[in-house]
């Protein structure tokens, strides 16, 4: 399983496209842009995660909290140890993230748990060029007329 921060950028979305796998978002990711003061932006991110994504839920709040607590020494931000512990306690083997200092300071601290951009991502997954994708627009969909998201 794949978690995911932040948007649809490329390599995420591509992944997505060609993959019969689904995102799922952290509740605390989730939590994080139903906050945004933008409100079109809360409201784009809102409607992404309800169709594309599932959403991680922990079970054993106690261990969350410890945890989090113990990636303090690797990062300064709450919100940010919370997500990487989130991931690693449900048994996701990915992160993606594009914030580099969230991936260079929580990168290597999970001996389960990978904290990758989404290009990097992408790119290990090494998807030839051409490839039909798994899930497309149905023809109704306007998407389907844009060339954007073939690769």
């Amino acid at each position: 399983a794949t978690g995911m921060l932040g948007g649809g950028r490329t390599g995420s979305l591509l992944w997505y496209l060609h993959s019969y796998s689904t995102f799922l978002v952290p509740a605390t990711v989730k939590a994080e842009c139903l906050r945004s003061r933008d409100q079109q932006r809360r409201e784009s991110h809102d409607s992404f995660m309800k169709v594309l994504f599932g959403e991680l839920q922990v079970d054993n709040v106690v261990a969350l909290e410890y945890r989090t607590k113990e990636l303090e020494k690797y990062h300064p931000k709450m919100n940010d140890r919370r997500i990487f512990a989130e991931a690693e306690l449900v048994g996701l083997r990915t992160l993606l993230s594009y914030d580099d200092n969230f991936i260079n300071r929580l990168s290597g601290k999970s001996a389960t748990l990978r904290l990758m951009r989404p290009s990097e991502f992408w790119m290990q997954k090494a998807v030839p060029k051409g490839a039909l994708p798994k899930k497309r627009p149905h023809i109704t969909n306007p998407l389907s007329s844009k060339t954007w998201w073939h690769w």
